[in-house]
């Protein structure tokens, strides 16, 4: 196991390897034969895209009561971990079952983890225009020198949440 510290931007943008670790190691020390309800009976003629029209995608995305981490380059968790999506990972890319619950589960953390830093670093960020905008206004005195001291305190916030 490395350190965040250790690991290339590269290392970070790749997923699948990401994913695949956890997908390892879960397999490893756990017992798991992990299927979506109906999967076996689903398979038996599956044919490509089987069951897209017939999924209540909406319906899904009423029972999921986390966060909506669709974007525009990957759906929502629980589309992720459809039956239909979880065939054809399995059928047609040869990942199994356990790869496709594992990487949505880590996507959505991703997801979450990626909007809690971003709201930081803008609340951070903020501070820091309003404290400028003091400071043009205002320009010396003992309120001044704590706003910029807030501002210190602000920046590293922000090379703390990015730089780690």
């Amino acid at each position: 196991m490395r350190t965040f510290k250790e690991t290339t931007d590269d290392q970070l943008d790749n997923f699948s390897p990401i994913a695949q670790s956890i997908t390892d190691y879960v397999r490893k020390h756990w017992d798991c034969n992990v299927k979506p309800k109906g999967y076996k009976e689903f398979i038996e003629d599956y044919e490509d895209f089987d069951g897209m029209e017939e999924t209540d995608f909406d319906g899904l995305k009423n029972d999921f009561k986390g966060f909506n981490d669709a974007t525009a380059a990957t759906p929502s968790f629980p589309i992720k971990i459809t039956l239909a999506n979880t065939a054809y990972n399995d059928i047609n890319q040869g990942r199994d079952t356990l790869d496709t619950l594992l990487g949505a589960v880590l996507g959505h953390g991703m997801m979450v983890g990626a909007e809690r830093g971003r709201r930081k670093a803008l609340k951070s960020l903020e501070r820091i225009e309003r404290t400028l905008e003091i400071y043009k206004k205002h320009g010396k005195g003992d309120e001044i020198k704590e706003l910029i001291r807030g501002i210190d305190f602000d920046l590293e916030i922000i090379k703390l949440d990015l730089i780690r």
